[in-house]
């Protein structure tokens, strides 16, 4: 699991200080350990764009079933009346 947000801002905090002490190589790196670390984390997690494109699917897929169903009943019904 990655950072929480109070690990976050500790970190963030150490690297302004260390741009503050002049040590700006290992506040990059630093920096740098933060941002790979997010980057990770939204890996894990799915594209808007896609998460809605799977819904929208979804919900087609729910329409097509329901109409199946409606033209089963349909055909049940016509069948009742025939006999």
């Amino acid at each position: 699991m990655g950072i929480n947000i109070e690990d976050r801002k500790n970190r963030l905090k150490r690297v302004f200080l260390l741009l503050k002490e002049n040590k700006d190589d290992i506040a990059v790196e630093e920096l740098n350990e933060i941002l790979e670390e997010i980057s990770k984390e939204q890996l894990r997690f799915v594209d808007r764009s896609e998460l809605k494109e799977i819904l929208i699917e979804i919900r087609e897929g729910f329409k097509r079933i329901d109409e199946r169903f409606e033209m089963m009943e349909k055909r049940f019904q016509a069948n009742d009346k025939a006999i």
